[in-house]
């Protein structure tokens, strides 16, 4: 926004190095604030002014103005996808990295530390729905498009072989997958057996 917490911010970034061209100032509405407090259990919670805030009025059209170099990297918080049009300028900005050649990473807002840890690894095995679109670009896009299947098939298949080993290893680790007790497993069983029947032998009629 165009006032003072703006320009605070403006001002920070500039005294740390930081490439102010892609940033916008807005007189339509003030900064958003975020009042973060800490509980007696070390646990954060946050209240925002934000009614609208001048974040959530960043368009598409400004996002590709300020995307004309390739990024390193892009990162985005999940605060700007809560808001229309920062919500469709967000993913207008994820399209246009991904066209340059970016790396993307997220943050996901008050969420454990094992999800943002692990969420990543469990998407792996995710990487089939690509086979439709590189399917398509097969078909309509020449020999630059056998090469786009060749690729993405090879990668596919290298995710399917080891993404569920890797789910699995995530899952594990973030608490969401836990060994059951030998006890618990054998009485499951015991009650399994009593409500299953055995079979009757068969006899073949003459």
């Amino acid at each position: 926004g165009a006032d003072s917490f703006g320009g605070s911010l403006r001002e920070t970034l500039a005294q740390n190095g930081v490439d102010l061209t892609g940033l916008y100032e807005t007189e339509e509405a003030p900064t958003t604030l975020a009042i973060v407090s800490v509980g007696s259990d070390g646990e954060r919670s946050f209240a925002f002014y934000r009614k609208p805030g001048a974040d959530t009025l960043l368009t598409g059209e400004e996002v590709l103005a300020a995307l004309t170099e390739a990024p390193k990297f892009l990162h985005i918080g999940s605060l700007s996808l809560t808001a229309e049009p920062a919500r469709e300028a967000t993913f207008t900005a994820i399209r246009r990295a991904k066209d340059l050649g970016a790396r993307i990473s997220s943050d996901i807002a008050h969420s454990p530390a094992t999800v943002r840890k692990y969420l990543g690894i469990t998407l792996l095995p995710q990487a089939g729905v690509a086979l439709g679109m590189c399917t398509t670009a097969a078909r309509t896009m020449g020999d630059e498009g056998m090469l786009i299947r060749n690729i993405v098939l090879f990668a596919v298949m290298v995710y399917e072989l080891l993404g569920p080993s890797l789910t699995k290893m995530a899952l594990t680790k973030a608490g969401d997958i836990q060994t059951i007790p030998k006890e618990v497993t054998e009485r499951r069983k015991k009650e399994l057996e009593k409500v299953t029947k055995p079979m009757p032998p068969y006899v073949e009629k003459k």
